[in-house]
């Protein structure tokens, strides 16, 4: 089921996030994005957290901020669905467009983002600590 975030999933979204990203946004930002405003988050929940997405949105622009799926869950859809899930909340109040970055070695989420659409608009040379490339993409509503 996809919902949005509560306080105790969040041990289990540093968990995952820790497990397949290497690091974390940390307890206190997610816990900054439940109250936060401009801020959403949802998790697949199936008997325990398997993925979530966090986003922050303007009312115009979505921004995906953090996107990752249990190791053990990969390739069964569940990106797929928060993804859309995250999309179309953001469209019923107006989004016209959705940002966001993802490291260039990480191709699996690529994969993902290009097959719904998201279209390559700037590459930052050596944005991350180990000097990776960040890609933004883009994808109007």
């Amino acid at each position: 089921m996809l919902r949005e975030i509560r306080k105790e999933d969040i041990d289990s979204i540093v968990k995952i996030e820790e497990e397949t990203l290497n690091t974390t946004l940390g307890k206190g930002m997610l816990e900054d994005i439940i109250t936060n405003p401009i801020m959403k988050a949802y998790v697949y929940d199936d008997n325990g957290v398997l993925g979530y997405i966090s986003v922050s949105f303007d009312g115009i622009t979505l921004e995906i901020l953090n996107f990752c799926v249990d190791i053990n869950h990969q390739n069964k859809g569940i990106g797929f669905k928060l993804i859309n899930y995250a999309i179309e909340e953001a469209t019923k109040n107006g989004a016209k467009s959705v940002f966001l970055e993802v490291r260039e070695d990480n191709k699996r989420a690529i994969h993902i983002y290009e097959s719904l659409g998201f279209k390559l608009i700037h590459t930052r040379k050596n944005y991350y600590k180990d000097l990776c490339n960040a890609l933004v993409y883009e994808k109007l509503l």
